[in-house]
């Protein structure tokens, strides 16, 4: 196993989301509502502000054209600013800045995805449900929780990430699990208990997940304090 590296800034302290792309350069979102970048130079990291944002940035991502995606907790919209223009000048991906349960609008919106088509998913987490954006448009369609066409209810979404084959995750914090989609439906996959504990199998305010490249999933249990690997294998046949 390769040792950890740390990595050390006063620029990182409170860092609330992180996103990696291909390069390997880290973007950490941090509490003086900050975007750093973290750079490697031979063996030596090199930190500095990627962009200034407007409040606490709860979901990163950076889509295959260098574009940056930060959801913005408290103002209730999704933010895109491309990393490539020297003017870093932001523009609304999602979201109109107020609270609310409409197609166009976002409640402390959280975890954020974008496909290779460029459509945007978005955990709107105040809403209990998960938006899909496509290009250009403003208007979400929910792909799960409340208002979607499958019923399945959701509490508290916060992470969200799809599969190579398009399948979806998601945290669910309240309900202390994981689950993911399926053709006409979704199963549970962790937590299915939905009981807070601390055994390997339980989460207790599960935020953030991610895979591996094999397909492990990565969970931050935050109230137990911990992150959990979990093998899991996905079985995508019909009715599974």
């Amino acid at each position: 196993m390769m040792p950890a590296i740390n990595i050390s800034s006063k620029n990182l302290a409170n860092s609330w989301t992180l996103f990696v792309n291909k390069e390997g350069d880290i973007h950490a979102a941090n509490s003086e509502f900050n975007i750093q970048k973290t750079a490697w130079f031979q063996i030596k990291a090199y930190t500095e502000r990627a962009m200034k944002i407007r409040g606490p940035c709860t979901g990163l991502f950076i889509d295959k054209n260098n574009c940056l995606y930060c959801s913005l907790v408290n103002s209730h919209r999704v933010d895109k600013i491309n990393l490539n223009d020297e003017t870093m000048q932001s523009i609304v991906a999602a979201g109109t800045s107020c609270p609310g349960p409409l197609s166009n609008m976002l409640d402390h919106p959280h975890g954020i995805f974008v496909e290779m088509n460029f459509d945007l998913y978005v955990a709107d987490t105040y809403n209990n449900r998960v938006q899909r954006f496509t290009v250009d448009q403003f208007h979400g369609i929910t792909v799960a929780g409340f208002g979607a066409q499958v019923h399945f209810i959701l509490n508290r979404p916060t992470s969200i990430v799809l599969d190579a084959d398009g399948y979806l995750f998601i945290v669910e914090s309240q309900s202390r699990r994981i689950v993911r989609s399926i053709p006409n439906g979704f199963r549970c996959l962790v937590g299915c208990s939905s009981k807070s504990g601390t055994s390997s199998s339980q989460l207790h305010n599960p935020q953030v997940m991610a895979f591996d490249k094999i397909g492990n999933i990565y969970v931050t249990d935050t109230n137990n304090r911990r992150i959990q690997k979990f093998n899991v294998h996905v079985d995508k046949r019909p009715g599974t």
